[in-house]
């Protein structure tokens, strides 16, 4: 889960299946009681049905938690607010060596969380030239990229354009952050 929409889709599809939810938060659900068998392979459907996973194992559990621990370093400005660098705050965050988590990240996703952070932050520049309300040097410095430079390399890798074509396109495509 990694919108507040997505927390609300979640919810209703545990109240359909009859289910009290405790508390419910991005990429974490607490339900009062356990459920038995025959009830969590209904709810990996029915979540199936409407685009998620049930993640019942500690190694998907530790996968989301650097999802969306790079999606709050990204998009809700922990980056802007912790003075390290985004493997100390996720080592931090996690309570785990970052070597551990990295390799189990890997070996899941067969991308690398510096990777995943990448996309991420370019999804985020897309975000803030499409709002218009920032030049390159301070989305650079908002999201901590040394220069306009590597800001720009990075973008055209991963994009193939430069942020300026990026920015005269009559409308520019974003991904949705879950499919980042």
């Amino acid at each position: 889960m990694v919108c507040d929409r997505c927390i609300r889709v979640v919810g209703e599809v545990l109240r359909e299946q009859g289910m009290t939810i405790s508390s419910i938060q991005l990429g974490l659900v607490t339900l009062e009681g356990e459920p038995d068998e025959r009830l969590l392979g209904n709810l990996g459907a029915s979540l199936r049905k409407a685009g998620f996973e049930l993640q019942d194992d500690p190694g998907s559990r530790i996968i989301e938690t650097i999802r969306l621990a790079v999606i709050d370093w990204v998009h809700h400005g922990e980056m802007r607010h912790y003075p390290g660098n985004f493997s100390d705050f996720l080592s931090g965050r996690m309570h785990r060596e970052y070597g551990y988590l990295s390799s189990l990240f890997s070996r899941s996703e067969q991308v690398t969380i510096e990777q995943y952070l990448i996309r991420q932050k370019v999804e985020r520049v897309k975000e803030l030239i499409q709002y218009g309300e920032m030049n390159l040097s301070q989305i650079a410095d908002e999201l901590r990229y040394s220069s306009v430079a590597h800001l720009s390399g990075q973008f055209r890798k991963m994009t193939g354009m430069t942020a300026g074509e990026y920015r005269k396109q009559a409308q520019a495509t974003r991904r949705p952050l879950d499919q980042v």
